[in-house]
Parts: structure tokens; C-alpha cells; sequence
């Protein structure tokens, strides 16, 4: 994604804080294989207790799209947040 230059962002289900994910940074501390396909993240703002959602836009795309899709039947998720 970083390579692709698609733009990133996570989304709070709680408050709503709208943050941009730096995915060289990510790649950085969680090893270049990470996937935030179907993944939460703990919320960053101060006193929240939500869970953010990632939402990428690729080249060529008009809009941002929720990272989530159906999980293969048979392999249940690896990982993720809460």
C-alpha cells in the first residue's frame, strides 16, 4: 500500500476522530507484512474507549473504503485489535 501510495486513515466508532496512518511507520515497528485489512486499533484520543477502523483510498479511487472483507471460511481471523 505504502509502495502503491494509497491513502490511509483510521476512523473512531466511538468519537469519531478521523486520523491519517502513516504506513511506513507502521511497517516500520510491525514489520513490512502487516496488514490492517480487517484490524481495530485502540482509539488515540485522550479518555476514549473506542476502536478505530482503517479506510483506504487507492490511486485512481474517489473515496475512502472501509479495509474489510469477508474472511475465508475455514481460517478464522489471525490477530487484530479489539
Amino acid at each position: 500500500m505504502a509502495r502503491a501510495r494509497w491513502d490511509v486513515i483510521s476512523k473512531c466508532s466511538v468519537c469519531g476522530l478521523t486520523m491519517k496512518v502513516q504506513l511506513r511507520a507502521i511497517a516500520i515497528v510491525n514489520g513490512p507484512s502487516t496488514s490492517l485489512w480487517n484490524r481495530r486499533a485502540p482509539c488515540r484520543r485522550l479518555l476514549c474507549r473506542g476502536a478505530v477502523e482503517f479506510w483506504a483510498k487507492a490511486p485512481g479511487m474517489t473515496s475512502h473504503e472501509p479495509l474489510t472483507a469477508d474472511w475465508p471460511e475455514g481460517k478464522p481471523p489471525i490477530g487484530g485489535g479489539r
